[in-house]
């Protein structure tokens, strides 16, 4: 006779084991999400609300798709933007904001609708990863 196990036992087995790094690559980790250093951008991109603020001294409106750390250690906003302005021009277009710099946040009622065409889930290369909209659906 086999010995039965609760599915409560042998997922603890299984967290114990932990999980090869590769794997982890663009998904959020529980033992990331405590360390949030903004959950309000998190939560703004899981709810897809429209953000203000100003960078750089220019007032922004962005479409929020990713929040993460880049490998040099320096947490970001990546998200597209659709009004305010910008130093490099090209509104609307795909740009990514170190979060400190980042000033006089306001997350919008306004939602948007879903990830834009052009976004590329773990691009740009962030880990970890607090919150990022899944890649669009292609007809």
């Amino acid at each position: 006779m086999r010995p039965r196990h609760s599915a409560s036992v042998l997922l603890l087995a299984l967290l114990a084991l932990g999980t090869p790094p590769e794997l982890h690559a663009a998904r959020p980790r529980p033992d990331t999400l405590a360390a949030v250093p903004d959950p309000a951008l998190a939560r703004a991109i899981q709810n897809r609300r429209v953000l203000t603020f100003h960078y750089d001294g220019r007032p922004r409106v962005v479409e929020p798709h990713a929040y993460g750390r880049t490998s040099d250690g320096v947490p970001v906003l990546h998200g597209f933007q659709i009004g305010g302005e910008s130093a490099s021009g090209g509104l609307p277009g795909w740009r990514t904001f170190r979060a400190a710099d980042i000033t006089g946040l306001t997350i919008k009622e306004e939602t948007f609708p879903g990830p834009r065409t052009g976004h590329v889930e773990g691009r740009p290369r962030l880990d970890p990863v607090w919150a990022e909209l899944p890649a669009p659906a292609h007809p």
